[in-house]
């Protein structure tokens, strides 16, 4: 490690749990991939601050496992060690992980490692690259085990289905007594082939994946091994950027490449790239009441300005007040389906019977993109409470039908002017929702277009009021909320959340 060079960094946050997520910034797995690396990291950090709750640890020395007793000292049970390409897909994962690990105690608690287990006929089973978990406790009893192990021998294992309704695997190690069993064939010898040319194979298969050699590890300890759930595997979204990672690289940077060398996971990213395709936000997928500043109750900002997903900034413009017949409204959205949904909404809903607006606008338009639908009647009694209940609603929506509405069609990372060019300089509140740091624009872009996009758009909105207020989060997808002016990167703005 290089002088001055940080061997780990934590970062806390306020969810207890008994859990910690630690990744590794600086792998080298694919590193002569770089923008490959670039891409994937960039979509599992965002990925991850939607969906994980616990804290965080960054490793850029991976010989250096210190953080692994910071860790037990700070009082975590168990780590989640994730790999590149691997990042959950839903707010489930943490739930799920905690209850495989309650039944994998319940039966035998002395592992020290879980993943998904790969195991094919007459080959020593191996950790899909997707991510680990490890039993910090018992790695502390066993403290001669390191992130990197040499192998000698490839002890014999038994499989055993613990909970088919679960999928649990769990690998045992082979004792003595049962070397003779299996020479009679009163049990099945599943690794019949341990001499050093597999052995040389399996160490150069595993040998650039931390944690990985801690499965032959156990078994030469007599120590079992659990396969992670089903149900823990389908909160995941894994790539497998290490299958035939030459093909997936021209693929993510829109070259032509060979669609049956990469993985089914690794298409979609791909398609998303190239074929953009959003669907029409009818309500907000995340908590349409987010806190608001006490500062700004009431103080009718003179101009909002948003995306047109859900009712988020509808929230906003409740909290922070209106004027009937003076405030301005001004809407944007790349997608043309969006802005029709909007400009329809706002000129012919009568506020009531929300669902079954949505559901007639959908008939009428069948080629855009609604799979969001769904959501709609799950969602608005949520969104209707927010606002106070229905009479509540139906009074502030009538002054909205009083205010001016602009929709525009707007790319504004790459095309701002557009924007500004339709907005007044007075007063405003600014919410552009998670643009600047969503996964389709991370795909699509080339470095540094992203940075430039915010940058643009901060100098832009800070010449309309020295009293305007920015909401959104930035290139990194820190959540913002402060007045335009205070906002001075486009990537290190975590502490200018101002909501109370």
């Amino acid at each position: 490690m290089k002088q001055g060079q940080k061997s780990w960094e934590y970062i806390h946050k306020d969810y207890v749990s008994r859990i910690v997520h630690v990744f590794s910034p600086n792998s080298k797995r694919i590193l002569d991939k770089r923008v490959l690396k670039q891409k994937l990291s960039a979509i599992q950090q965002v990925e991850c601050n939607n969906y994980l709750q616990s804290s965080i640890i960054n490793i850029y020395n991976e010989s250096d496992m210190s953080w692994l007793d910071k860790a037990s000292d700070m009082q975590y049970k168990y780590v989640v060690f994730w790999y590149d390409g691997c990042w959950p897909n839903n707010d489930s994962f943490e739930k799920n992980l905690l209850a495989d690990i309650d039944t994998w105690n319940s039966i035998d608690s002395s592992w020290i490692i879980s993943g998904q287990i790969k195991q094919e006929y007459n080959q020593y089973p191996k950790f899909a690259n997707s991510f680990v978990v490890l039993n910090i406790l018992n790695w502390k009893h066993n403290e001669s085990i390191h992130m990197f192990n040499d192998i000698t021998e490839l002890r014999d294992f038994e499989i055993l289905d613990v909970d088919w309704k679960n999928s649990y695997l769990k690998l045992d190690p082979i004792g003595q007594k049962y070397a003779l069993a299996g020479m009679l064939g009163l049990y099945e010898n599943y690794f019949k082939n341990n001499n050093a040319t597999n052995i040389k194979k399996y160490k150069d298969e595993i040998k650039n994946y931390p944690f990985s050699s801690w499965l032959s590890w156990c078994m030469d300890k007599n120590i079992p091994v659990w396969g992670t759930s089903d149900t823990l595997a389908d909160c995941t979204w894994y790539v497998d950027p290490y299958l035939n990672t030459n093909e997936f690289e021209k693929g993510i940077t829109g070259n032509s490449y060979n669609r049956d060398l990469v993985s089914r996971e690794g298409k979609y990213v791909i398609d998303k790239m190239i074929k953009p395709s959003s669907p029409v936000y009818f309500v907000n997928t995340e908590d349409t009441s987010l806190v608001t500043v006490n500062e700004l109750i009431d103080t009718e900002f003179e101009q909002y300005i948003g995306v047109t997903a859900g009712f988020k900034l509808l929230y906003y413009a409740y909290k922070y007040g209106i004027n009937p017949g003076f405030t301005d409204f001004v809407w944007f959205d790349f997608d043309p389906h969006s802005c029709n949904f909007k400009r329809e909404t706002l000129k012919q809903w009568d506020g009531t019977d929300y669902p079954g607006w949505v559901e007639a606008w959908c008939e009428r338009n069948p080629e855009a993109n609604n799979e969001l639908l769904p959501m709609v009647r799950d969602r608005w009694p949520s969104v209707l409470e927010k606002f106070g209940g229905q009479d509540s609603f139906d009074d502030f929506w009538i002054q909205v039908s009083f205010s001016d509405h602009t929709v525009l069609e707007v790319d504004i990372i790459n095309d701002s002017d557009a924007l500004f060019n339709k907005i007044k300089n007075k007063r405003s509140f600014m919410w552009t929702s998670n643009i600047y740091s969503y996964i389709l624009p991370m795909l699509m872009h080339e470095p540094f277009v992203l940075e430039t996009g915010f940058t643009n758009m901060v100098n832009k909105l800070k010449s309309t009021h020295k009293d305007t207020w920015f909401c959104g989060t930035d290139t990194q997808d820190n959540d913002i909320m402060c007045n335009i002016h205070d906002v001075t990167s486009a990537t290190q703005n975590s502490n200018l959340g101002r909501e109370q």
